[in-house]
């Protein structure tokens, strides 16, 4: 199923059968998917971009959020 489809159903938005809706939830319930509420609340056009990092301390996730920084940084 389609990144789409799956976030559909999970909203209950129109052309989600409710087959649909059942293998999502079936789905989220083996993989023990829980929502991030910071995530959920960037919908929409905020201009934002949130990185979920694991470990803050290392040095391969700041190497991470540095090279994201300096391509979406405006040049000047």
């Amino acid at each position: 199923m389609s990144t789409a489809s799956a976030s559909k159903a999970l909203r209950n938005d129109y052309g989600a059968s409710e087959s649909m809706r059942a293998r999502v939830q079936a789905s989220m319930e083996e993989l023990s998917y829980r929502h991030h509420g910071r995530a959920r609340g960037m919908r929409g056009r905020m201009f934002t971009i949130g990185i979920v990092v694991s470990d803050l301390e290392n040095s391969f996730f700041s190497l991470i959020t540095d090279g994201v920084s300096s391509v979406i940084r405006p040049k000047s």
